[in-house]
């Protein structure tokens, strides 16, 4: 019987993989092909485990897990892809529903499989968004300029130029079409351009064909590559070497949890500011592999692929970079990432490569010999530096520094005493360390000794900027790529062109709802309970090096002295409020919200014979001034769920009457015999924010500032709130990444009295329990074993006081 099911799960799983297969590849967006791409891998990896009959629980539920959690970051960027991914993460889950079921037979807590099926179905047929014609906002080549030769290779030729009708600074750079022979080598900048939001990855406004090259538009850095700086400073320092490897991992560690590996790691690959930010650059090479967005937990599947993912014999970046397994045509990995990386550090510690040669003595080298530390120049080199880069360039790459888990790296003692959440949290204007002054003197080159200093490649077929002309034909879906934030800014300043929409969703109900079996035996009235697990997983938590670039029309303005505004949080602002642990005299309630009134209109027919039921429920809560009915169930595919009431909406007026007490019958009977009913709730309510997954605390501006501490007493009375309390448990986004938002649900009414400052209203967030994070807890059973321990001695609440019930009508 287990044989038969892993038979037909295998089946199901490669039909899926060649349906896939047979989609023309040039008619999918970046965004689309890459999704694509990983389905491809999470498909061959369990169909090998399933054939091998290899394969458990835990391997379906993380392979999963991911997909759901990448596919929750598309929905975000891109709602039309991510509609299109529901409809095939259905046929993926489909699939796996029979051998999961088995592989859970004796396991606690079981996901009702297909029920998510279904819930990515309902995500496939009724997900409301908005498309724009992308090809629109391409930039003509007469609105480019190339003000500066940055560079000219066989790749092609880099300008610092800009966009004239917005002013904007770029790098601009081309690319021949003869320079790639396969469409899926040509679109590799143009994939991680529409995944890659990281400070410490060169930021891409567009990417294009002409009629006889590929453009890209970049980020314009202010500074140099790690190349000409060691050219013109020989080696840098052991604290410029140690702030320069450890970005350079972050963003290398980036790339691979969204799914690529770069293959072309080197020091001119590698930009650094002279206030000693690195960016990584030039993605030609780079190729998807399993992603890993998961980041509650290391999945064992993504780490057992780090030294050997691939074996298509591939030849990728430059030779004295390349890795031993690379050049042996053996498979490989992310590790070959990592050899590199120890490469470009040996370089600008010691001012040369390590290994040396023509091409047949340079390959033997690498794989026969080890780095050379006995020279003059290597004396001064830092014992912990030197073996930091023999553990990066172990020829064998499952026990290469990296293979096991990636905190190897950030643990090892070179890295001592350096802080990587505040590296990656740092200000892109900050000055994270001093570069030599050399930078300087190579950022301020003229155009002429910009030329002169680059080396003569006229045999080699190059395209200049003023050669390229707009091609004749409609662009090509997955060669072109234009951010949202680069398009609002064409828009502004050109006619008939609309703004494309936000790239937050508008979905109608709560996603990837599906029920969890935990703690329902002990839940008195079950029409209140509300599923709310994702895979068990709460997904990624916030990417701290995360930013985004579709912030990039508010940086341009045609006036030269205009100011560059602060970006947007790139973290959850409810996850900056839980990872401080507060102390009561920086806890200050300093102000309060003011939420909004939104119309919901519900109309139905009656029928005389048998009204129907709007299908929600509701009871009444007693605020600061008044009364609100507080939602506790909405049926699923009812007339309330579909005008788009949520769980633990709060109503203030039905039919323009206000919701109190003394009208409480009338209210009922309305609902109840009305021939519609028209609903005000409060827009601004957590229940409904972290259900539309939006970052919380970002919406209502709030900050540390706001939230509070509660000392609290157990109950010893017979009410089964012993806490004096009960939590709701939502997986809420938050630019990308997700967190626990812990809502209060159920409050005794001896917690709602008293001094403002010591209340406790249903609708505030949980923060911290006795200084404990709780946005990173992703179950509710998990805060409560944390209640349970403190609360026989006094247990202290820091929450942030957003509930409707503290504003007076």
């Amino acid at each position: 019987m287990r044989s038969m099911v892993f038979r037909q799960a295998a089946t199901l799983l490669r039909q899926l993989r060649i349906d896939l297969s047979d989609l023309s590849e040039i008619q999918l967006p970046p965004l689309q092909y890459f999704a694509r791409e990983q389905l491809l891998h999470s498909s061959e990896l369990l169909i090998k485990r399933l054939v091998l009959r290899n394969v458990h629980i835990d391997l379906v539920d993380s392979v999963t897990e991911n997909l759901i959690t990448m596919h929750l970051r598309i929905l975000q960027s891109c709602p039309a892809v991510g509609a299109w991914l529901a409809g095939q993460l259905h046929r993926f889950v489909t699939a796996l529903s029979d051998v999961a079921e088995i592989l859970e037979m004796n396991r606690p807590n079981p996901v009702n499989w297909r029920e998510l099926a279904d819930r990515m179905e309902e995500v496939a047929n009724k997900f409301v968004y908005k498309s724009w014609d992308v090809k629109s906002f391409v930039p003509a080549m007469r609105t480019l300029r190339g003000d500066q030769l940055l560079g000219q290779g066989g790749f092609g030729c880099a300008y610092r130029g800009r966009h004239i009708p917005t002013n904007l600074e770029l790098c601009i750079k081309v690319v021949p079409l003869q320079h790639f022979q396969l469409a899926r080598h040509a679109c590799s900048d143009k994939l991680v351009a529409s995944v890659a939001r990281c400070k410490f990855v060169v930021s891409y406004y567009a990417a294009f064909e002409t009629r006889t090259a590929h453009i890209a538009l970049m980020e314009f850095v202010k500074g140099s590559d790690l190349n000409k700086l060691t050219k013109a400073s020989r080696v840098l320092a052991v604290e410029q070497v140690r702030m320069v490897a450890a970005q350079l991992y972050l963003g290398l560690e980036y790339l691979h949890m969204h799914g690529f590996v770069h293959r072309d790691v080197k020091s001119a690959n590698v930009l650094v500011t002279m206030k000693g930010l690195v960016k990584l650059i030039d993605f030609d090479t780079s190729k998807v592999c399993l992603s890993h967005y998961v980041r509650d937990r290391a999945l064992e599947c993504f780490f057992a692929r780090t030294a050997r993912e691939f074996r298509d014999r591939e030849k990728a970046g430059t030779l004295a970079y390349r890795a031993p397994e690379a050049i042996q045509k053996q498979g490989y990995g992310r590790a070959l990432d990592w050899w590199a990386l120890g490469c470009v550090v040996f370089k600008i510690t010691t001012g040369r490569l390590p290994f040396h040669g023509d091409d047949a003595e340079l390959k033997r080298r690498i794989c026969e010999t080890d780095p050379e530390w006995s020279s003059q120049r290597c004396s001064d080199v830092d014992s912990t530096c030197q073996e930091f880069i023999n553990a990066l360039m172990i020829k064998d790459p499952t026990k290469r520094l990296g293979s096991s888990c990636y905190s190897e790296i950030r643990q090892h003692a070179f890295f001592a005493g350096l802080d990587f959440d505040s590296l990656s949290k740092a200000d892109k204007y900050e000055t994270l360390c001093e570069m030599p002054k050399e930078i300087i003197q190579i950022h301020n080159m003229s155009p002429l000794e910009a030329k002169q200093k680059q080396p003569n490649q006229q045999k080699k077929f190059v395209v200049t900027l003023a050669q390229c002309e707009d091609v004749l034909k409609p662009h090509r879906p997955l060669m072109t790529y234009v951010s949202r934030g680069f398009a609002r800014a064409i828009a502004r300043y050109s006619t008939g062109l609309p703004d494309p929409p936000s790239a937050e969703p508008t979905p109608e109900y709560t996603l990837l709802r599906f029920n969890e079996k935990e703690h329902f035996d002990q839940v008195t009235d079950k029409s209140e309970y509300v599923s709310r697990s994702e895979l068990r997983g709460q997904g990624p938590k916030d990417d701290s090096t995360e930013q985004t670039v579709d912030t990039i029309t508010d940086t341009i303005d045609p006036s030269p002295n205009s100011r560059k505004p602060t970006q947007p949080p790139n973290v959850s602002e409810l996850s900056r409020l839980s990872s401080k642990k507060y102390s009561k005299s920086d806890l200050k309630y300093t102000r309060q919200y003011k939420p909004s009134l939104e119309i919901l209109e519900l109309t139905m027919p009656r029928s005389g014979v048998c009204p129907q039921k709007f299908g929600f429920s509701y009871r009444l809560l007693s605020g600061v001034d008044g009364s609100v009915g507080f939602v506790y169930r909405v049926k699923p595919d009812s007339v309330a769920s579909r005008a788009g009431l949520f769980y633990g909406d709060m109503i203030a007026k039905v039919n323009d009457r206000m919701v109190v007490p003394k009208d409480n019958p009338r209210i009922r009977e309305i609902i109840h015999s009305s021939s519609y009913v028209s609903l005000a709730v409060y827009a601004h309510n957590p229940f409904r924010l972290a259900q539309l997954h939006r970052d919380i605390a970002h919406v209502l501006k709030m900050d540390r500032n706001d939230a509070k501490d509660l000392r609290l007493m157990c109950f010893r009375d017979k009410c089964r709130l012993r806490a004096g309390f009960s939590l709701k448990t939502f997986i809420s986004a938050a630019d990308g990444g997700t967190y626990s938002a812990h809502i209060f649900h159920r409050v005794h009414p001896k917690l709602m009295k008293g001094e403002m400052d010591n209340r406790l209203y249903a609708g505030d967030l949980l923060l911290c329990v006795n200084g404990i994070p709780t946005t990173g807890m992703k179950s509710q059973k998990e805060v409560a074993d944390i209640v349970k321990l403190h609360r026989r001695r006094e247990l202290i609440l820091s929450i942030l006081p957003c509930s409707p019930l503290r504003v007076p009508n």
